[in-house]
């Protein structure tokens, strides 16, 4: 299933920056963008355990507009910053000057 994938992809993002990191000798942040989008309800508490073990020798990012993506967080010690809603102002119009 797709959700089977990504939480493979996830562990396999994890595991490579747990190696590079050794490799340099340095902590490598971990940027998700939605990471549970695609995976089950029942999934996911197991994939956010597994990003809340990452953060403790890293700093994890997760980005998602999913109330379930940030109770969870917040349910396995994340800290969640909301961002208020706003109108979108484009930074051009599109047309050459």
């Amino acid at each position: 299933s797709t959700g089977a994938r990504m939480s493979l992809y996830l562990a396999l993002r994890v595991a490579v920056a747990d190696g590079l990191s050794d490799r340099h000798n340095a902590s490598l942040p971990l940027l998700c963008d939605d990471p549970l989008v695609n995976i089950d309800a029942e999934r996911s508490p197991r994939v956010m355990e597994i990003l809340a073990e990452a953060a403790k020798d890293r700093q994890v990012i997760v980005m998602t507009c999913h109330e379930r993506t940030s109770a969870l967080a917040e349910q396995h010690g994340g800290t969640v910053i909301r961002l208020a809603n706003s109108a979108a102002t484009p930074l051009s119009t599109g047309t050459p000057a």
